[in-house]
């Protein structure tokens, strides 16, 4: 896919190319790049970036506020903002890329609640839930083989710590 030069989606298809030959980049995963991939696509992705203001950060949140919450809205801006901030440090010709517009917008939008943290999780699984699931996964698929031998330890272990998903896989023993 061709992007239009100097556009928000060229700038991330750089910083993507950049991340991918840097091995020391690392904390961009396979879901950082799902984001980088959804901006640019994206009507904001459109915008050439010397000309980005915040009215084009705050309708990006708005269209965004319509499908997803307020954490994901915030992402987003966080994609956008690291994604400039890179270009702007990494390439001679992205040095005078003005940046105040996304704290103005990040304030506009703040204020009018359109990002934010995300939602409070009350709901646990009940005992019947959790059984059903470590159940499963202690019997055999089709193959007659075990499904995920460790699955029923990794579910306990997300019920009694209350973690994400996102938290149990970056987890580190020792």
């Amino acid at each position: 896919v061709r992007y239009a030069q100097d556009s928000l989606a060229a700038v991330i298809e750089q910083v993507i190319k950049d991340v991918a030959a840097n091995p020391k980049m690392k904390q961009h995963t396979e879901r950082a790049l799902y984001h980088f991939r959804f901006i640019q696509e994206q009507r904001v992705g459109k915008v050439i970036v010397f000309d980005m203001t915040e009215e084009h950060m705050i309708e990006h949140v708005k269209l965004r506020a319509q499908d997803v919450g307020k954490a994901t809205a915030l992402h987003d801006v966080r994609v956008i903002t690291g994604a400039l901030t890179h270009a702007k440090s990494t390439w001679a010709k992205y040095k005078g890329l003005k940046l105040d517009f996304i704290k103005d917008a990040k304030h506009f939008l703040i204020k009018n609640d359109l990002i934010g943290k995300g939602n409070t999780r009350f709901r646990v699984a009940s005992y019947e839930e959790e059984a059903q699931l470590r159940g499963h996964f202690q019997t055999e698929n089709e193959r007659g083989r075990n499904r995920i031998k460790c699955m029923s330890d990794i579910i306990a272990f997300a019920c009694i710590s209350a973690r994400r998903r996102g938290e149990i896989c970056r987890a580190k023993h020792g």
